[in-house]
């Protein structure tokens, strides 16, 4: 565990997909890349898939991008709004 690791502790929260549960954890300094992704119009919908790949990744392992690419667009809305609220991008 990292020096710094302690601050996420207690700031995930959980979102359902389907019958499944994952936490949304804070990211960490090595996806500041793809977070300041989201501000170029060209790479921002490639950016938001990488966010919520990393973001259930840190629940399971085992996501890859073509099971992000599955989900229905109000899910991937609500995986957004709950990363953006996680990571405190919202304000």
């Amino acid at each position: 565990m990292g020096r710094f690791r302690k601050l996420l502790k207690g700031k995930g929260k959980d979102i359902k997909i389907g019958d499944e549960t994952f936490t949304i954890y804070p990211l960490t300094g090595k996806h500041m890349g793809i977070i300041m992704n989201l501000g170029d119009k060209e790479k921002r919908n490639n950016a938001m898939i990488d966010l919520i790949v990393e973001s259930l990744r840190q629940t399971d392992p085992n996501i890859i991008r073509d099971d992000v690419n599955e989900l229905p667009a109000n899910i991937l809305t609500e995986i957004m709004k709950t990363i953006m609220e996680v990571n405190e991008l919202d304000k």
